[in-house]
């Protein structure tokens, strides 16, 4: 029938191999190994190798070709129960699958007994800062983040993949790798923004001298956004008055700097606050407390929208994107209005992220390493043109970073005040807690002021008659008006500069008298008026300087008759 030929002796994984017979021990190897992962035709054929040699710029790593059986596809091998089945028959602890493009036929393997990529590996910059300078300033830029495999440096291209989005757990290394994408972007001279309302942007201060803004505030960062998009808007309009494709193609002496914004734990930054019903509820404090959660949930909403504009058409405009996040939930990006955010960027992975992460985070999770190694700083990175591949991002502290860029000059910052969303009406409000029930009073002697130049009034002589001396009580003084309860001059407030709860709604108001209100009876110690508006003693809110009685509403909601305090 056949003949059948039998190899008798170690494991081929354990033996010492002599290197002319080393392909020939290797595909018996191999051959033993799919056959033990399952990955065999119907008529028991397995993966023939084709060819096997070292990979050149890391010999620690072999490259094996196998021609693929019909039946055996690339996709069965990359399953990861038939990887481990592979990885523990071959004895090697480091096995991926690289994808050829254009030859589904052939399988490629790149095989070591080790993890080949180091543990750590620290920032570069004899490699990285020339690289930068000869592809920089431009679309053309190429930002070192880590290296790969084959030791040579795995690179942020903008020219095919314009923005990036970065996950990774807490421990993972995402906050280095901002940084090291952060100095990049700074040495190649662009201008660099970082929002990050959960830290407070307290991990990027030493580069502060050369960022165009940063800050941890949520208004702060609507702000920074509606900026960065009226930029984008204005090189558009540049772009098209020119006929430019983008602004590499405009003159050099009109042609602006590229942008880098950074939003670090950018879904959690979209997550709105719950609201809670005010129906029925009068303390100024928790109304206060509404309102300031619905200014924050609107700030985020801003951010978003911004966000996904910037992410479709601020390619051309020179405006880039790296948003960090923790987790990627579908969902999430699919609620950015545009809904292609995540379509539109490259994805770097960190840590050991399972097939759910994998599914959301990546493009092509099937043709994604299996990483069964990961120190801080291991992840999967994919460009919008090419396979994902494992790397080591690069690693040095912000000092270091800073360092390095001091021969470069401070940055001018941007001018964001006008774009900070202005503060309700209702934020305007003062809560004030009384004294407690029952504190001592303090007894001030007056004995010794000498009062004979005070003009009194004959008039206090009226309030003598109600049992109450002129002269043991304090003229009421005239308060200063608020600024922040003023309306703009000249300019109406807009619906969303102000505030859904006016300032009437802390306290029922009745309505407005035609006359002004009579004075109170003898003995009331105070006006009526007054009284059936007091709240609740825990509280009591601070009203706006009182107008003329009878005049007509103010702009803020508060009728203008109100009394200036209760």
């Amino acid at each position: 029938t056949g003949l059948t030929e039998l190899y008798v002796g170690e494991q081929p994984s354990e033996a010492e191999v002599k290197e002319s017979r080393r392909a020939e021990v290797a595909e018996l190897d191999f051959e033993a190994a799919f056959a033990s992962a399952k990955l065999v035709t119907a008529y028991r054929e397995t993966p023939t190798m084709r060819s096997v040699s070292p990979l050149e710029t890391n010999p620690k790593v072999t490259v094996y070709d196998f021609a693929l059986p019909q039946g055996v596809s690339v996709r069965d091998v990359r399953e990861p129960k038939a990887l481990d089945q592979l990885r523990s028959a071959t004895g090697y602890a480091f096995l991926q699958v690289v994808d050829i493009p254009n030859d589904p036929s052939t399988l490629r393997l790149l095989a070591s007994r080790t993890n080949p990529i180091p543990d750590r590996a620290d920032y570069n910059f004899d490699v990285a800062d020339p690289m930068i300078a000869s592809t920089g300033p431009g679309k053309s830029l190429r930002i070192p983040m880590g290296s790969g495999i084959d030791g040579s440096p795995v690179t942020w291209d903008i020219s095919t993949t314009p923005h990036m989005l970065c996950l990774g757990m807490t421990g993972t290394g995402k906050t280095a790798t901002l940084e090291t994408a952060v100095y990049g972007a700074l040495r190649a001279g662009w201008e660099v923004a970082f929002v990050d309302p959960s830290k407070k942007a307290a991990d990027l201060v030493p580069f502060q001298s050369w960022m165009a803004s940063m800050t941890g505030d949520l208004s702060e960062s609507e702000a920074i956004l509606r900026y960065v998009y009226g930029e984008v808007r204005k090189r558009v309009d540049l772009n098209a008055a020119h006929g430019a494709t983008s602004i590499d193609d405009l003159p050099e002496d009109i042609r602006p700097s590229h942008v880098l914004i950074i939003i670090d734990e950018f879904t959690s930054l979209l997550l709105g606050e719950k609201v809670p019903s005010s129906s029925g509820v009068t303390d100024p404090e928790v109304l206060s407390n509404i309102e300031a959660t619905k200014a924050a949930n609107a700030s985020r909403a801003a951010i978003a929208s911004i966000t996904g504009r910037i992410g479709r058409e601020a390619r051309s405009a020179g405006v880039h994107l790296l948003l960090g996040t923790q987790k990627l939930n579908a969902k999430t990006m699919e609620a950015i209005p545009g809904g292609d955010l995540k379509d539109n960027m490259g994805r770097l992975l960190l840590g050991a992220p399972g097939w759910s992460e994998m599914a959301s985070g990546l493009k092509n999770p099937e043709a994604a390493p299996r990483l069964t190694h990961t120190p801080i700083g291991r992840g999967i990175f994919e460009s919008m043109t090419r396979g994902a591949v494992e790397m080591q991002t690069w690693y040095a502290s912000a000092e270091t970073y800073a360092e390095h860029l001091a021969d470069l000059p401070e940055r001018e910052k941007w001018d964001i005040d006008r774009f900070i969303p202005k503060k309700s009406a209702a934020s305007a409000y003062e809560v004030i807690k009384p004294d407690p029930v029952g504190s001592p009073e303090e007894s001030i002697d007056l004995s010794s002021l000498d009062m004979s130049d005070l003009d009194l009034d004959d008039d206090s002589a009226d309030a003598g008659d109600e049992g109450e001396s002129a002269g043991d009580l304090d003229p009421e003084p005239t308060p200063e008006p608020d600024p922040l309860l003023e309306a703009p001059a000249e300019e109406s407030v807009s619906e969303q500069e102000a505030s859904p709860l006016a300032l009437g709604d802390l306290v029922p108001l009745p309505e407005a008298p035609s006359e002004p209100a009579p004075a109170a009876p003898s003995g009331a110690g105070g006006n009526q008026e007054t009284e059936a508006l007091a709240p609740d003693p825990g509280t009591i809110p601070r009203m706006p300087p009182a107008p003329n009685p009878g005049s007509f509403p103010s702009p803020w909601g508060v009728p203008s008759w109100v009394p200036d305090r209760f």
